[in-house]
């Protein structure tokens, strides 16, 4: 869900903005928690690098090493950004018609991702984590 939103004017709506901010805070903190163990995969390596020979071969070296070596991800993220009638349900009300408008709304935002100019030219082989978020920031 997405985190910014209009100031809530009743009590219904201070429930879906919570829920918005609290499903959103989770998806960032992930987020977060990924690029900052990628920084210190990359300075455990780097702090390796600099050792001297004689250490090079410890067994705690080479598992640090071992532990550190990554590939580099994208994570994109697919933000539901709602629509006109949404209520505070919405993270909880699973009917047959909200699950297709989300998957909709999900299948449109892949689309709409993969077409985007940013999508192709971020780096594809590194070992950090790139995070992007393309789709329109605007409700439907």
């Amino acid at each position: 869900f997405v985190a910014e939103g209009q100031l809530p004017v009743n009590l219904m709506e201070v429930e879906e903005r919570l829920n918005d901010i609290r499903f959103s805070s989770r998806t960032r903190l992930n987020t977060n928690d990924a690029i900052q163990l990628r920084a210190l995969a990359q300075s455990a390596r780097s702090l390796i690098a600099k050792l001297p020979p004689a250490l090079q071969n410890d067994p705690d070296v080479q598992a640090l090493r071992k532990a550190t070596q990554q590939q580099g991800a994208t994570v994109v993220h697919l933000i539901y950004r709602g629509k006109q009638g949404d209520t505070q349900s919405k993270g909880y009300e699973f009917s047959r018609e909200s699950m297709q408008d989300h998957w909709q709304a999900g299948h449109a935002d892949v689309l709409c991702t993969l077409a985007h100019s940013n999508w192709k030219k971020h780096p594809a082989h590194d070992d950090l984590v790139h995070v992007l978020d393309l789709t329109p920031k605007v409700l439907p």
